[in-house]
């Protein structure tokens, strides 16, 4: 599916305080292609990435992924959007502390129409042998491998990181 991104305008806080993040952001990312977005620290990737995974609504412009317009979606929908379609490797891996590694990856198998075999995610991943650790008894790279086989269990249609 195709992702276009047209004319998206985002800031945050109000008067002198308003931080313009996006200003008329628009690009076409075809189906199939790996798109790298680079700036400085505070230059708004972050913030695009939330938009385009319906976590932020930007103040103005459209955001098209495949045959969904996600700057108009409902709440309800953009929750299903982002359940059926999206896959999440935020930058600080939010784990759930109290869960396995396992355990971490399996939530989200449980919301997924198609998911992928954790067993096999664990093993690709080199994360066999830490399964049954929490989080903070891992390393950092482990924890975001862990992340990322969280995102990849669901088999998301757009992965983000």
């Amino acid at each position: 599916m195709d992702i276009r991104i047209d004319s998206v305008n985002k800031s945050f806080g109000q008067g002198d305080g308003k931080i313009h993040v996006l200003k008329d952001v628009s690009c076409t990312i075809n189906e199939s292609e790996i798109c790298t977005i680079v700036g400085a620290s505070g230059s708004g990737k972050s913030t695009l990435l939330n938009c385009l995974g319906g976590l932020d609504r930007p103040d103005s412009g459209t955001i098209l992924v495949g045959d969904r317009e996600v700057t108009s979606l409902s709440r309800k929908d953009l929750g299903r959007y982002r359940r059926d379609l999206v896959g999440f490797v935020f930058q600080f891996y939010n784990l759930v502390p109290d869960l396995t590694i396992r355990e971490n990856i399996e939530v989200c198998r449980h919301i997924s129409k198609s998911p992928l075999p954790v067993d096999d995610l664990l093993d690709s991943l080199g994360l066999w042998d830490q399964r049954k650790k929490f989080p903070s008894q891992v390393s950092g790279g482990q924890q975001q491998r862990c992340a990322i086989g969280r995102a990849l269990v669901k088999n998301p249609g757009l992965l983000l990181c």
